[in-house]
């Protein structure tokens, strides 16, 4: 601490933002502190919790935030209104724990993956807990439980608690010691509970959590630092509602999929985006459960909603699907087909967009709905029947020879019309009852 002309200087961490200014740990008392003039160049992240600031003391007066110092690490989201944006959940962290649970709520796994990616481009070490594990029933048998085990292959500790029980809660807190935590997760899950079961008889040094919660309901209305006890600090936060990550390209974003890379120099392109390429070693894999469907699906799904090149709004236009389930290019030029090969272009097509080829009927199986980019299964689909839909419209069936998903492509102009035939009279090859039924029944006629 310096002293001139009547002011004293001091640094301290930031333990909430409020607004106007925030709350700081200075000497080891937490003072209101004024966030006037603070100097922050324009578009540099707002204040968060964890921040080491510089403040300014006049005597007698309030405390005033001067500065805020280089941060070294921080773990961020993307804004829901300004994807281009990023907000700080905290800064100067060591530690980001991701509280999940498979019920009460239910675990959605593209959350983790979401947090992993965040968690590896900030620099943060990442560590998944599986809270309320008392609401399980039977641990062998659940698939959830297993996904995320399975975590623990890829290098992220993973560590299962129950606040009613008390398993997993000295594990967690060793996991703690000695660094800067924060806790994130959907609301719900159990985060402030966590922490009042690992400091039980601790005097929390900054201000408390409301008390007297209810079963299931988020205790934290904003982030907040706590210090339990020394060599522990924890940021418990408000519960999260989504996790947006920046925009990245293919190749930036499989360098935050590491078991992509083991296999992926087994790819016929050494630019293989691992979604409608021929010859991909990474579909293989998944189609060998090498690679986790959960892992790919997740991938695909960032892919295809933070990529400009395949945001929805690119290429879902006008409710059409995507030509991406044909096409290894873009969304209005010709592809090659990835089943027979040929290459197609769409002057032919109605609408001058294909979703299926014209030449051998396949097509390949990446959304569920026009444009959701949900499914990313990636088999091909097989055409097996046609039928003619309300309205007097012909259109084929597909099913994936992958994961037998089924779906509908009205028929062009210029599909193989031998292949349209062959597919109509299909059903007369093996009726579902002997011809010479029909003799009996046209008598009766």
């Amino acid at each position: 601490m310096t002293e001139g002309q009547g002011n004293r200087a001091s640094t301290g961490l930031v333990t909430m933002v409020v607004r106007g200014g925030c709350k700081v740990r200075v000497d080891g008392q937490v003072v209101d502190c004024i966030a006037q003039n603070a100097s922050r160049s324009a578009g540099e992240p707002e204040l968060a919790v964890g921040d080491e600031v510089t403040l300014m003391h006049p005597s007698g007066g309030l405390y005033l935030l001067e500065s805020v110092l280089p941060r070294r690490t921080s773990l961020s989201k993307a804004d829901p209104r300004r994807p281009d944006l990023e907000q700080v959940i905290a800064a100067n962290i060591d530690l980001a724990v991701l509280v999940v649970t498979i019920t009460e709520p239910s675990l959605r796994i593209s959350l983790v993956d979401r947090f992993l990616v965040a968690s590896r481009i900030s620099g943060v070490t990442p560590l998944i807990c599986v809270n309320k594990i008392d609401l399980l029933r039977n641990e062998e048998n659940s698939p959830e439980l297993s996904c995320l085990l399975a975590y623990n292959e890829m290098g992220v500790e993973v560590v299962v608690c129950s606040v009613v029980t008390g398993r997993g809660i000295d594990r967690l807190a060793q996991m703690l010691q000695g660094k800067r935590s924060v806790l994130i997760g959907q609301k719900g899950v159990g985060k402030t509970s966590l922490i009042d079961a690992l400091f039980r008889d601790a005097e929390l040094s900054a201000a408390q959590p409301q008390k007297g919660r209810a079963r299931g309901r988020s205790a934290t209305m904003q982030a907040i630092l706590l210090q339990p006890k020394p060599g522990i600090e924890v940021i418990d936060t408000s519960g999260l509602r989504d996790f947006g990550i920046r925009r990245m390209t293919a190749q930036e974003l499989q360098e935050h999929f590491p078991e992509f890379r083991v296999c992926a120099s087994g790819c016929e392109r050494r630019d293989c985006t691992h979604t409608s390429e021929l010859n991909c070693a990474v579909k293989r894999a998944v189609h060998d459960k090498s690679i986790r469907r959960s892992r790919y699906e997740s991938y695909l799904q960032l892919l295809g909603e933070d990529n400009p090149k395949n945001d929805k709004s690119a290429v879902c236009k006008r409710g059409q699907k995507s030509s991406l389930t044909t096409s290894t290019i873009d969304a209005e030029g010709p592809f090659r087909c990835a089943n027979c090969g040929e290459h197609v272009g769409t002057e032919n097509a109605g609408t001058h967009h294909r979703n299926h080829c014209p030449n051998c009927l396949y097509s390949l199986h990446l959304d569920n709905r026009p444009g959701d980019r949900s499914a990313h299964c990636g088999g091909l689909m097989e055409p097996i029947a046609v039928w003619v839909r309300h309205g007097g419209e012909w259109a084929l069936i597909h099913r994936c020879k992958e994961c037998g998903a089924l779906s509908s492509n009205r028929i062009a102009a210029d599909d193989n019309e031998i292949l349209l035939l062959s597919l109509a009279v299909r059903p007369l090859s093996s009726p579902p009852f002997p011809l010479n039924r029909l003799k009996d029944l046209l008598k009766r006629g």
